[in-house]
């Protein structure tokens, strides 16, 4: 079930790897539907496939403990390396390699360039965390012309 969460984070928000390794419960407000980023904050009120993520975001809370024990990192891997052998074994029991062929396997790269296909950056104040506009009307109209 963390995979899948993960994925979807990676595709639908594009986390990198060491983002995603480094999240953290203090970073996703439930109540909020907000997850603080580095530099962002995501609401998911403005995400296509909210639903779906906020029912594995309560999935995986409760599996880990609930709201009130759920502390440390979100994901349960230690490295890279941990993540993507986990994320290998999905693939290859998703899609079994017929006799004589490699399994197939997208990099975690792919993921996130489908999902700058897929989900086009909304460069909006709502969506870049800001309550509001920086260049609002009273300020626009403060500026003077050189």
């Amino acid at each position: 079930m963390p995979l899948r969460l993960a994925l979807y984070f990676i595709y639908a928000f594009n986390f990198n790897a060491g983002e995603l390794l480094r999240l953290r419960w203090e970073h996703i407000n439930v109540s909020t539907g907000e997850i603080t980023r580095a530099r962002t904050l995501i609401q998911l009120a403005h995400v296509k496939d909210r639903g779906v993520i906020l029912r594995l975001i309560h999935r995986h809370l409760k599996a880990s403990g609930g709201p009130q024990f759920a502390a440390g990192r979100v994901f349960p891997w230690e490295d890279l390396l941990s993540f993507s052998h986990d994320l290998r074994k999905a693939w290859r029991f998703a899609f079994p390699p017929a006799d004589g062929e490699d399994a197939i396997y997208y990099h975690l790269t792919q993921i996130r360039q489908a999902g700058l296909r897929d989900n086009p950056l909304n460069l909006d104040h709502q969506t870049l965390g800001y309550a509001r506009p920086y260049w609002s009307g009273r300020r626009r109209s403060t500026l003077r012309e050189a």
